[in-house]
């Protein structure tokens, strides 16, 4: 009788590899959407680049700079590094399981988890620095389990401190590596023998790790004021008047809900269920899924702390959706060990929803699918925008040579920077918004006497008072239901105005 031949996870994770980044390049190639708000900013940064920006640290401008003077300053430039970083996740979570933990089936069935999340969905074609984030701590989370079973030499400590230092520098986040790595260590040390050398090695690379991503960061706001501190302690309630009340327990339903949105439901339950399992398992010593004790530590050490600081940190203030990402990088891990001991052919259930999914959000714009259900709409209809405020630049105008673009919020201004051809910087006036990286950058001052188009989200039928100050006369706005590839996209409203006086409202820095 011929033996069934066994399933080989190396061919099939290639084959998830490959497929998934090419779907990817695609979605990204053929501008299935525009680019997201933070996108397009993240690019304008891209263009005056600094040792750190007002709201993130300066990694994320650097690598759209690299990857945009290779394809351009185009949708492709922008996000190519979004689809290469993705690609180098699969591989490290892959080779990861694979080689350091010695489970190739379960680093195969971890790659069909994560490729229908839609954490890793989004991050695969959107250049945010989560995206950033997540790749370097995932080298960081693997390493240390190198460290922790290996008697390595100096060259896993020095992949620690590169990995910890670009992530801070991707996103702030990455900070919080460093007392969870500590914790782990403690833990794995009161009954386990460390390698030789390990504490001082250790310490030595988180400190320069520290060093390397906090440094250019303090730099920047020792000389801008400290906005970009200040800016994370009001955007996290711990400053300003949201701090003053502890206990706000309208957010908390919202976050939870989102953390289901952001993993599915049922991968969420499955996330759920294999960390209460590992961690009850590291309690009592009878550690299920054939998981070792220094898998377990570092699996329960770093989800739970992330997970339920930022839930108990709901109760208090507005948590975004994404803060808590870095634990499902260990979260992705304990969903698929879960889901690979459930038995039954309806387990499959899931992927296949998952797969669903992932067809969803990339193929939207080929389905007969309703406005309603288009999960990309907001990130459609700005490149038509840019060409009408063009159109109009030539057909209201005696000079369209003499005209600026402006928005009242950061990001149509990143957008109108990047879609209005010819790329010139938009600018951002202050009618009323919290400050942004726009208000450290000049205002048209020098252009007493020009025209203006300025923009707003939505149909707005009143123009800001700043705004009026501005100018002699400004038309009605002209709405615009914009429109991408056939499928509807925003809404915006646009204003023509005429002979600017050189007012400028200036920026209220308290106002973060």
């Amino acid at each position: 009788m011929q033996k069934t031949k066994e399933f080989n996870p190396y061919i099939g994770a290639a084959l998830i590899i490959f497929v998934t980044t090419l779907t990817r390049f695609w979605f990204v190639y053929s501008g299935q959407t525009n680019l997201y708000t933070d996108e397009a900013q993240y690019w304008d940064w891209s263009r005056t680049l600094q040792l750190s920006y007002y709201s993130k640290g300066p990694l994320i401008a650097y690598v759209i700079r690299f990857w945009t003077q290779i394809f351009g300053p185009t949708e492709l430039g922008v996000r190519f590094g979004a689809v290469f970083n993705t690609f180098l996740m699969q591989i490290i979570i892959f080779w990861s399981l694979t080689k350091i933990w010695s489970r190739p089936k379960l680093a195969f069935y971890c790659l069909i988890v994560a490729n229908t999340m839609p954490l890793f969905i989004t991050a695969g074609v959107l250049m945010t620095t989560d995206n950033l984030l997540i790749l370097f701590w995932l080298i960081a989370f693997f390493i240390l389990y190198t460290i922790f079973t290996t008697n390595t030499g100096p060259w896993a400590y020095f992949v620690l401190a590169l990995a910890l230092g670009l992530g801070i520098l991707a996103k702030y986040t990455m900070l919080l590596f460093v007392p969870l790595s500590l914790a782990c260590a403690w833990l794995k040390g009161r009954k386990d023998e460390l390698p030789a050398k390990f504490w001082p090695r250790f310490i030595q690379s988180l400190v320069c790790g520290t060093c390397i991503g906090l440094l250019p960061i303090l730099i920047w706001n020792i000389t801008h004021d400290f906005a970009g501190i200040k800016h994370v302690l009001y955007r996290g309630s711990l400053a300003g008047e949201k701090a003053r009340t502890l206990l706000r327990p309208k957010y908390f339903p919202e976050y939870l809900g989102s953390q289901l949105g952001v993993l599915t439901p049922w991968w969420f339950v499955f996330c759920l269920i294999g960390a209460v399992k590992v961690t009850r398992g590291l309690w009592s010593q009878k550690l299920p899924f054939a998981l070792n004790r220094t898998q377990g530590i570092i699996l329960t050490v770093f989800f739970w702390p992330i997970w339920l600081f930022f839930l108990l940190f709901s109760l208090h203030g507005k948590v975004e959706a994404n803060w808590s990402a870095t634990s499902y990088c260990a979260g992705i891990v304990l969903t698929t060990l879960t889901f690979v001991q459930t038995k039954g052919a309806k387990k499959w259930l899931w992927p296949a929803l998952g797969g669903l999914l992932f067809i969803l959000i990339y193929g939207n714009n080929y389905l007969p699918l309703p406005e309603k259900l288009d999960l990309t709409r907001r990130m459609k209809g700005w490149a038509e925008l840019g060409l009408t405020v063009n159109e109009l630049k030539k057909a209201k105008f005696n000079f369209p040579e003499k005209v600026f673009v402006f928005s009242d919020t950061y990001g149509v201004t990143a957008e109108l920077s990047f879609y209005v051809p010819g790329q010139k910087r938009a600018y951002c006036v202050n009618a009323g918004r919290k400050y942004n990286q726009y208000d450290f950058w000049p205002g048209p001052l020098d252009k007493k006497g020009w025209d203006a188009i300025f923009v707003q989200k939505g149909i707005e039928h009143k123009v800001p008072p700043e705004v009026k100050k501005m100018f002699a006369k400004i038309d009605p706005g002209l709405v615009l239901h914009s429109r991408h590839k056939g499928r509807p996209g925003r809404t915006f409203t646009i204003f023509c105005c005429y002979n600017y006086n050189g007012y400028w409202p200036e920026s209220k820095r308290e106002s973060y």
